[in-house]
């Protein structure tokens, strides 16, 4: 699934984010579950991203980082790297 690049966001940001919100052992977690190289070709970034995207939302804080972080117009290409980055991080759960 393609996904033009001014729609993907930096995973430093979302870090960046989800610590400001109080999140610092959560995303301390995550860089450390998700180390390289992984199985099935996967991107270690863009499983960070599938982790962070879901903390995020879990937390209800989503929405808010989106408006901060992902400011276009074209949701239908924001929902894409959504579903992209979250199936990596249930591929990887998956081994």
């Amino acid at each position: 699934m393609s996904v033009p690049a001014n729609v993907k966001f930096s995973v430093i940001d979302a870090y960046d984010f989800a610590k400001s919100h109080g999140l610092h052992s959560e995303v301390d977690d995550i860089c450390d579950k998700v180390r390289g190289p992984l199985k099935n070709k996967l991107n270690v970034t863009s499983v960070r991203k599938g982790y962070m995207v879901d903390l995020l939302q879990r937390h209800k804080i989503f929405d808010e980082f989106k408006a901060k972080f992902w400011p276009l117009d074209n949701r239908q290409d924001l929902e894409k790297e959504r579903k992209r980055v979250l199936g990596a991080k249930e591929k990887h759960e998956r081994g």
